[in-house]
């Protein structure tokens, strides 16, 4: 027979309820190492093409930059197959806006000019204005001999079609370029502007706190 009010046999029946009853310890989170070391690489990295603190003249240029590279992968003539990179100089303006593009993306990033590429946009800015203003536009149509005569359709509505065609013949991919450079050299110009009115004021402020 055994003995029903046996104390130790009681003590380890409630040891063996206690822990039956007990909560399970949570496992462990399974851990991707991978994106544990890729988090750890680009922590406090900016993201790209954004920095709040930036100038906003480095946004505006790098969008100069980007109508001058659109403007390369377009014809600079009538002819569609012509385009604007297949040339020497459309490949020259290419490489430019790339420069561009690229010194605004620093710039954005570490707030830092390099204005080399800047001035290089100097030449195909001189470039659309020649071709633009300075010699004879093919406007493929014998009636329309200057950009007056162009924009002058604007005024009637039923010559929208012979407008467009205009600027088609004349290359769209010139006034891009034109564009483009333009945006970059006068974004750059009133930078340098605003440079030397900061500067003024600085050396006023001293000034005014020598005095005192």
């Amino acid at each position: 027979m055994t003995d029903t009010n046996d104390p130790i046999r009681d003590d380890l029946e409630l040891i063996e309820d206690a822990s039956a009853s007990a909560p399970q310890a949570p496992q462990a989170p399974q851990v991707d190492y991978l994106a544990l070391i890729f988090s750890r690489l680009t922590m406090g990295m900016s993201c790209p093409m954004f920095n709040p603190r930036s100038d906003p003249m480095y946004y505006r240029i790098f969008f100069g930059g980007l109508l001058m590279f659109i403007g390369t992968l377009i014809p600079f003539d009538g002819d569609w197959a012509h385009r604007g990179y297949l040339t020497f100089s459309g490949s020259i303006w290419m490489i430019i806006s790339l420069g561009v593009m690229w010194s605004m993306w620093g710039a954005v990033s570490s707030g830092s000019l390099r204005m080399k590429w800047v001035l290089f946009a100097f030449f195909p800015f001189i470039w659309g204005l020649w071709h633009l203003f300075m010699t004879t536009p093919d406007f493929g149509n014998p009636d329309l001999k200057s950009w007056g005569d162009v924009f002058g359709l604007l005024g009637n509505q039923a010559k929208f079609p012979v407008f467009g065609n205009a600027l088609q013949s004349f290359g769209p991919g010139k006034i891009l370029v034109f564009v483009g450079s333009l945006i970059v050299e006068f974004q750059f110009i009133m930078g340098l502007f605003g440079g030397i009115k900061k500067s003024k004021e600085i050396k006023a402020n001293r000034t005014v706190q020598r005095r005192r």
